[in-house]
């Protein structure tokens, strides 16, 4: 039974932190996005 706690803690942490790993990168692309964008109008 302890076991199975510790594997289910180990699974909530693990995709938490993949999301914010993911919303991170997320945000590092949009700003080089924004700047193409801005750069192609000039």
């Amino acid at each position: 039974m302890r076991n199975l706690i510790l594997l289910l803690i180990g699974l909530f942490l693990g995709a938490m932190g993949a999301t914010v790993v993911s919303n991170t990168l997320q945000q590092r692309s949009a700003y080089a996005r924004g700047a193409m964008n801005v750069m192609q109008h000039h």
